[in-house]
Formats: C-alpha cells, sequence, structure tokens
C-alpha cells in the first residue's frame, strides 16, 4: 500500500486532520504518521522528517498557526525530496477560532510560499477538505504512456471511475438507505492460491465427504474415476505450497494464468485491484517484476458473450468498442490493437469464463482467448473462473498455468475486517476494535464461522452485518442474518416471462422453500448427502413448493415460474449458486446446514411434523455418527428452545460411551450452541461428569467445545470429585483448567498433586490443567516441582509455552532449559509456541537437524532471510532421508524464489611454479 505523509498543525486542525486520514485511506493510502505524535510539542523533528521521506505522497494542510516549526520543516523536506504534494490552505474569509491565529509576517510569508509552491485548493470546513483531498486524488497518480492513439490519461480515470469502489449492491440490505462506498485498493486483502485446479470438478464439500469417506460407493463418483484414484488426485494437490496470489501473478515464469476459485472467491477483486495498481503513478512493488508498468486491458466475459448474442460483437476487439458506444470509454478496438500491434507493455484480464453457460459458445471464446495470447507473446494474459463450469484442455494447451484461491486464514480475515471497519467506522476506533475483535472470537471458536469467514464475499457480508450491531452470539443467527441480506437480493418476479404468473413471494417464503430444498438435499439417497442438486431434482422441489403455495390448480404455470427462479441463478449468485454441468448448491454448506436445521426446528416448533421422540430417534439417533450431519444437529441445539436442547443433549450423552466413540463429544459440542446453558444446569452437570469419566480420544473430540463453554459450565464445582475416573492426559488437564478457571479450591487441590508421589506419571494432566486454567508465577514454581520429579520434561515446559507465554519469567526459564539442562524438550516446545521470539532461530533450526518436523520446518520460513537458514533447507530438500521434509523444504525455498542449491564453488587454479623445481 503507498503511504501519504499527513502535514498539519495538530491543535487547530484535529477534525480536518481526521477526515483527511479517512480520504486517504479509501484512496488506499497507509498514513505513515497518523496520530502517532501526541501534541505538536512533543513531535521529534527526525521521525517527522524520516516518515516525509518515505512517503510517496505528501499532503499539507495549513491554518492559521505556525507553531514549533515542524510544518513547515516538514513542507521544506517534501519539496527538496522532490515529492509529491496535495496543498490546501484555509480560506481567507472562513471563521476561526483567535486563540489558533497567528497573523503575523512568518505566516503570511509561509502561505505565500505554498501558493506559488503549486495550485492550492482552500478548504473552510473539514467536509469541503474532504471533497477538495478526494478531488485531487482522483487525478493525482496519472502517468503518462507512449501509446499510438491511447491518451492514457483519459484512460486511466475511466477505469477508475468504473472499478475504483466495490461493487456491494448484492451484499447489503436493501431495506437501509446507506451507501457504502469503499474503494478496492483501501479493502484488497492479498489471497494465497495453490497450483493447479483440485482433482474433481465437485463442489468443494462433495470432495471433502468423498475423500473422508472408507465405504466410497461407485455410484458417488464420476464416471471413470475410482476412490484410488481420487486419493490420489487429492493428495497431490494438497501438497502443492499455498503461494501468495499477487506474487505468483508477477513471476516471470507465469506470463499465461487461470485464476480459479469458488463462488464468492474475491476472484473479480483480485484483477480489480490489480488493475487499479497498474494505473497508479507509483509502482506497486507486489506487481514486481513482471507486472510493473503495463497497461490493464479488462474484458468482463459475461458482458462479452451477451453482446455476441446480441451480435453485437464477434471479437474481443469488438468489445472494446461496444464498450466505447455505451459507456464513452475513451480506448477503442482500434486502440488496443495498435497497442499490441506495438508490442508494447500490457496485460490483459478476462473475468469468468465459467459465466459463459453454452458449452460451444464458451469453446469459441476460450479459442479467442488462446488465439489473442498467441498472437501477442509480449502481454500477460490472466483469466478467472470457477472450478466448476469451466473445461481447461484449451487453454491449458495453449500453455496456460493453473492456480487455484485458497480460503482466507485467519490473519488474512482480521487484516481484511481491520481494514473494513477502519473505514466504515473511522469516528469510532474503539467500536471498530470491539467489532473486530468479535469476529476474530468467532473464527477462532467455530469451524463453520472459519469457513464462512474464509470466502470473501460471505466475510463482506459478516463485515456489514457487523457494522450496525454486535454479531450474534449464537451462529445460528448470524446465518440468519447473512442469509436475509442474499435473499432480499433474489427478485424472482423480474425474470418472468408472464409478470402475471409472479407469485409474489416475500423473504418469509422464499426462506420456506429453502428449508425445504435443503432438507431434501440433506436427506439425499442414493449418493451423498454433499450440497449440490441436479438441475431436475431442483426443478422439481420448486414447483412441488409452488403448487402447494400458490397455483394448486395451475401446474404448468407453476413449472413456468420455477424455471425462471432457476434460471436467475446462472447470472448472479444469491442463497443458491449454479454449479456448472446441470448441477446447483448452496453459495456455502453453512448455508444448507443452517437450513437443514431451520427445518427441523420449523417441522417441530410450528408444524408440529416431528415430536421430541421423533428429534431423538429420527434425527439425532439416526445421524449423529454422520460428519455431514453433525452440524445440522448443533445448529437445531442452539436455534431450539432450551428446554428441548436439553433433552436432546441427555440423550446423546445418555448413548455415549466406548460403544458409541464420538457421541458424548457431539453432546458437548451441542450444549457449546445453547445461549443459556443454566436453563439446562442439571444436563449439562452430568454431562461434565460424563466427560471427565471418558477415554482420551473422546476427550480429544470434545476439547474445543468444552473450553469454548469455559467458566459458564453449570457443576464445575465438582471437578474434583470427578477427577481421577477417566483419562488424564493433556487434553483432560485443559478442560479442567479452562472450566474450573476461579475455583481456589481446585486450583489448591492441583497443586498440592503436582508434590504428590504421583506427579511424574500425571505429568501432562496436572502441567496443562494449571497452566491453562491459572497462567501465574506460583503456577510456573509447580511446573518445576513436576519438572524435576521425572525424567520425562515435554509436558510442563510445552504447558508453559502455550498458555504462559505473556510471563517473561516462564518464557526465559523455557530458553534456559533448551539452552543448558534440557535442550530437546524446551526446543520443541519453542518451536511449537515460542517460535517467533528473536531468542528462538538456533533452537528452531537444532529441532530441524534432529528430526525434520513438519511443523518447525514451516516455521523456518519466517527466517529465509538469514543464509544459515536457507542453507539448512537447500541441504533438507536435497536430501533422501525423509521424502515428505524434502518436499517441504523444496515448496519453501520456490515459493520464496531462492535456488534449491547453491551454486558450487569453483576451484581455484594452481599456480604453475615459477622458480626451480
Amino acid at each position: 500500500m503507498p503511504k501519504a505523509y499527513l502535514s498539519s498543525t495538530s491543535l487547530d486542525l484535529q477534525p480536518h486532520r481526521a477526515v483527511a486520514a479517512n480520504v486517504l485511506k479509501r484512496f488506499g493510502y497507509e498514513d505513515v504518521a497518523m496520530e502517532s505524535y501526541p501534541s505538536e510539542d512533543q513531535r521529534p523533528l527526525d521521525k517527522c522528517l524520516e516518515d516525509v521521506a518515505r512517503c510517496e505522497l505528501f499532503v499539507g494542510i495549513y491554518a492559521w498557526r505556525h507553531g514549533s516549526g515542524i510544518t513547515a520543516a516538514e513542507y521544506e523536506r517534501a519539496v527538496k525530496l522532490g515529492k509529491p504534494r496535495l496543498l490546501f490552505i484555509i480560506d481567507e474569509e472562513a471563521p476561526w477560532p483567535p486563540k489558533w491565529v497567528d497573523r503575523d509576517q512568518k505566516m503570511a510569508d509561509f502561505h505565500q510560499l505554498v501558493r506559488h509552491d503549486r495550485l492550492t485548493a482552500t478548504f473552510s470546513t473539514p467536509d469541503t477538505l474532504a471533497a477538495h483531498l478526494s478531488a485531487a486524488l482522483e487525478t493525482h497518480g496519472s502517468r503518462t504512456v507512449n501509446a499510438p492513439g491511447l491518451d492514457f490519461e483519459a484512460y486511466a480515470k475511466f477505469l477508475r471511475r468504473r472499478y475504483n469502489v466495490l461493487d456491494l449492491d448484492a451484499l447489503t440490505d436493501p431495506k437501509r438507505d446507506e451507501l457504502l462506498q469503499l474503494r478496492v485498493q483501501a479493502i484488497f486483502v492479498e489471497q494465497s492460491a495453490r497450483e493447479d485446479a483440485p482433482p474433481l470438478e465437485l463442489p468443494k464439500e462433495a470432495l471433502d465427504v468423498l475423500a473422508a469417506r472408507a465405504d466410497i460407493h461407485a455410484d458417488d463418483l464420476p464416471t471413470g474415476m475410482t476412490s484410488e484414484a481420487l486419493q490420489e488426485l487429492k493428495a497431490a494437490y494438497s501438497s502443492r505450497p499455498a503461494r501468495p496470489v499477487l506474487e505468483i501473478l508477477s513471476a516471470e515464469a507465469h506470463p499465461r494464468t487461470i485464476i480459479l476459485g469458488d463462488p464468492g472467491a474475491g476472484k473479480s477483486t483480485l484483477l480489480r485491484y490489480i488493475l487499479l495498481s497498474l494505473l497508479d503513478a507509483v509502482p506497486n512493488a507486489r506487481l514486481q517484476p513482471a507486472l510493473a508498468g503495463r497497461v490493464p486491458f479488462l474484458v468482463d466475459l459475461k458482458t462479452y458473450a451477451s453482446l455476441r448474442g446480441q451480435r453485437k460483437c464477434e471479437t474481443l476487439f469488438d468489445y472494446f468498442d461496444a464498450i466505447a458506444k455505451s459507456d464513452n470509454a475513451p480506448a477503442n478496438g482500434a486502440t488496443v490493437r495498435r497497442y499490441l500491434d506495438a508490442g508494447l507493455l500490457a496485460v490483459l484480464l478476462f473475468d469468468g469464463i465459467d459465466e459463459i453457460f453454452e458449452p460451444a459458445e464458451q469453446e469459441t471464446i476460450t479459442r479467442q482467448i488462446a488465439e489473442l495470447a498467441e498472437a501477442y507473446p509480449a502481454a500477460r494474459v490472466i483469466v478467472t473462473s470457477r472450478v466448476i463450469g469451466y473445461r481447461r484442455t484449451l487453454l491449458t494447451q495453449a500453455g496456460f498455468r493453473h492456480f487455484t484461491l485458497q480460503d482466507l486464514d485467519e490473519q488474512q480475515v482480521t487484516d481484511f475486517v481491520t481494514q473494513w471497519y477502519a473505514l466504515t467506522l473511522s469516528n469510532r476506533p474503539d467500536e471498530a476494535k470491539a467489532r473486530v475483535d468479535r469476529i476474530r472470537k468467532s473464527f477462532a471458536a467455530s469451524s463453520s464461522i472459519r469457513q464462512l469467514a474464509g470466502n470473501p464475499m460471505l466475510l463482506t457480508i459478516m463485515a456489514i452485518i457487523g457494522k450496525h450491531q454486535e454479531l450474534p452470539r449464537e451462529r445460528w443467527k448470524l446465518y440468519d442474518h447473512a442469509t436475509s441480506v442474499l435473499v432480499q437480493h433474489w427478485d424472482v418476479h423480474r425474470y418472468l416471462v408472464n409478470k402475471d404468473l409472479d407469485p409474489v413471494m416475500d423473504e418469509d417464503d422464499k426462506k420456506e422453500l429453502l428449508r425445504r430444498l435443503a432438507w431434501a438435499m440433506q436427506r439425499g439417497e442414493g449418493g451423498l448427502a454433499g450440497n449440490y442438486i441436479h438441475a431436475e431434482e431442483l426443478q422439481r422441489e420448486f414447483e412441488a413448493y409452488l403448487k402447494e403455495r400458490y397455483y394448486g390448480s395451475r401446474p404448468d404455470q407453476a413449472k413456468i415460474t420455477a424455471r425462471a427462479m432457476i434460471a436467475q441463478f446462472r447470472e448472479r449468485n444469491f442463497i443458491l449458486s449454479f454449479y456448472g454441468a446441470n448441477v446447483y448448491g448452496f453459495v456455502h454448506r453453512a448455508f444448507l446446514e443452517f437450513f437443514c436445521a431451520s427445518a427441523i426446528v420449523t417441522k417441530f416448533e410450528k408444524t408440529k411434523e416431528l415430536s421430541i421422540e421423533d428429534l431423538k430417534e429420527d434425527v439425532f439417533g439416526a445421524h449423529w455418527q454422520e460428519k455431514a450431519w453433525q452440524e445440522v444437529l448443533r445448529l437445531v441445539c442452539g436455534m431450539i428452545g432450551e428446554e428441548f436442547a436439553g433433552e436432546l443433549i441427555e440423550y446423546l450423552r445418555a448413548g455415549g460411551g466406548d460403544e458409541a466413540p464420538g457421541r458424548v463429544a457431539l453432546a458437548v459440542a451441542c450444549l457449546s450452541e445453547v445461549r443459556r446453558i443454566e436453563l439446562v444446569a442439571e444436563t449439562a452437570e452430568k454431562l461434565l461428569e460424563t466427560l471427565m469419566s471418558a477415554s482420551e480420544s473422546e476427550v480429544g473430540l470434545a476439547i474445543d467445545s468444552a473450553v469454548e463453554i469455559g467458566v459458564r459450565w453449570p457443576g464445575r464445582e465438582h471437578l474434583m470429585e470427578w477427577i481421577g475416573k477417566g483419562a488424564e492426559d493433556f487434553a483432560v488437564g485443559e478442560v479442567v483448567g479452562s472450566v474450573g478457571r476461579g475455583l481456589a479450591d481446585l486450583r489448591v487441590f492441583l497443586l498440592q498433586e503436582a508434590t504428590g508421589k504421583d506427579a511424574a506419571e500425571r505429568r501432562w494432566f496436572l502441567s496443562y490443567a494449571l497452566a491453562s486454567g491459572w497462567p501465574d508465577e506460583r503456577t510456573l514454581a509447580a511446573l518445576k516441582l513436576i519438572m524435576s520429579k521425572t525424567a520425562f520434561k515435554a509436558a510442563p515446559l510445552r504447558a508453559a509455552a502455550r498458555f504462559m507465554r505473556h510471563l517473561p519469567s516462564a518464557v526465559n526459564w523455557i530458553f534456559e532449559q533448551a539452552s543448558s539442562v534440557h535442550p530437546a524438550e524446551a526446543e520443541e516446545a519453542i518451536a511449537l509456541n515460542l517460535y517467533d521470539d528473536r531468542r528462538a532461530l538456533p533452537h528452531l533450526m537444532s529441532v530441524v537437524k534432529r528430526n525434520q518436523a513438519p511443523y518447525a520446518l514451516r516455521r523456518l520460513e519466517r527466517y529465509l532471510h538469514k543464509p544459515q537458514v536457507a542453507s539448512l533447507l537447500a541441504k533438507i530438500a536435497a536430501s533422501n532421508r525423509d521424502a515428505n521434509a524434502q518436499q517441504l523444504a523444496a515448496d519453501i525455498l520456490q515459493r520464496r524464489n531462492i535456488p534449491l542449491s547453491p551454486p558450487p564453488k569453483k576451484r581455484a587454479k594452481r599456480k604453475k611454479p615459477t622458480g626451480p623445481a
């Protein structure tokens, strides 16, 4: 992100600085100074001048104070360094508080100097300053391109006007009057991508189920695909390293690329970010070396296919003619052709090849793209598509390499929402921080939320919801809000040929239809209960609902309406999406699970089709072992009344045991969904006692949900009575610490046990219980005592590293152990949890040399700037000691463009003797 320096006196211009900083963010600039200086008298001059030097843009705002002289010094440094400058001076007629006016010759001379520097704008209020700064930034950054017939400045202005702002119309609540104007460059977060497409053209969730099932039936697989081949393909794809997508696209080795991704994965936003970045005067470092300096030409392939269907286009150059005619674009087809014919730097961006639905037409346009790439080898070419609905053969033969966008990880999600709320809640920083924290906690606590937030489109919906209100604590309410936004944009009436047939479906009607559909899809027989449904079956489900609800005596009209509703999914991603090959599905499996759970609750609470006994036996009893159903069952317990949720949880608990592994863990997960756990206190207490008597594997499955419940768990005061009735490994210890935190008697008991004769045998349990529940100096002393009693030192060291890294004395103790007494165990603890400490590198390298553990190898990537690290990884990549470690080391080096082995040293030539032998 380019940097801007915002210069002004501070006390008199605080509101003006705030709006200016916000405008800069919206245009994709980072304010390097921000408000980091408490007052103008405390601003260090050297630091200010250093910040001016490292910025790409200088913005000066000047009223009637010269202050301590730092503001003038900043301006003089910007002039001396030749920084691009946008300057604004107070309107002489504007009212101004007398205490902030220095009407002396020094002030007048400075104003005169600034006015003579370049054209300046005057301001009177923060709003007028924001307007003038926005206008200046619109025109700033234009660069001269010597191209025959191309007015680059006009072309860049057209593209900025067309693509600068995120298209959020389909993601915002149409009932609100708010119009979000967020710029692509200000909100963009770079994703990672993995080379090659996923192995099969099926929805991602169906692939996951296929790969996880041991009893895959032949009917579940595409024609010609065996389960062994599926596993091999999945393993080959997963083994390829994920790399930053801009790094991939800007590499010299990738002149022609296909970027694949799920619906809402951010493919179009990526192309727009590249396009806008290439228009900037300051080169974007992330686009070096191969993309920098190129002129971008973007083709929306859905629009192009539509124009071809209307016989307004035949070739891709005709597309630019049509846009020039309809939108007054300054670059027509002849201009683009002349530019490419001249062999000048260009990047051709083709968005949405999967949105050309006629196979023959998609093949024709794909051939045109391949032929254009062949005709202009100097141009870079980037194409986007969904994984499903795209046939790769033609472009593969033309030398295109395929990369698939990956879901956003926790850091990327945090970066996105931090930028989002910094812009949308710029005048409420505390509220913005709280919103970010809420989404981060939700991401960490729930696998479904992680899946949802990993998709940029769905994360955007979460961020929009969070701007106006607290995100719901219950996941099902979050899903309900998100689906409400998407469903409201599902305009059935618009796509009907005969408007008189419109059933006037409101939001509740659409949700009822989706509940029925999800229920049918989740219960699908003869194949997988995956997130997909064939067009014919979807048509039947829609028709059945429409006949029952609207067209009982007019079945033909129900068929017409259903067909029109389904056709709409080919054009926009609403709550349902077209996957290609006559397959449809929800835009995310989380929505299928939500609507299925909602259907179950509706059948129980409203239509009375299901009794509580039916829920127990026919829903929970029938499906608790199926991974595809477990999330649905959890959501049901969150949506249904607490009294009935308690009965369902007790039903799961009572049937658990060695003969039903995983059932108690599911009961714990269901309990974590209940908002008011105190209303099911008796059931919760029984469940905690059962968990404390369960096997290690059962507690391991339940640990995340148990920790999420934590101190809210009723009956936790009885933990001391139940300790020792079941397994006592680290997972049980973490549950005891997380649930029992704050119970003084429990802590005293655990500390006493740490001094007992059995402390060595119980080291994992005691270490994790104390460290997770009471991470303080007293616990540190107990961990040291436990370590002194056993020859196996790993447990207390790992517990301290995981839960006590905030405590300097604990961290220092671990590093002391690594450097002297117990290096192996302490170094493992460092590699697992303290790898970012400044002292960690030699210990991390020691672990890698000792056992080449994959997690330790990955940690080394952050230290690749160190020659000894690159050398170590090169040695591992060249060895045959461990094939997995060898491949991982090679992937890390390739990702950073580091040679797999150092060049051989040249042997020095021996000098011939010059004297007598």
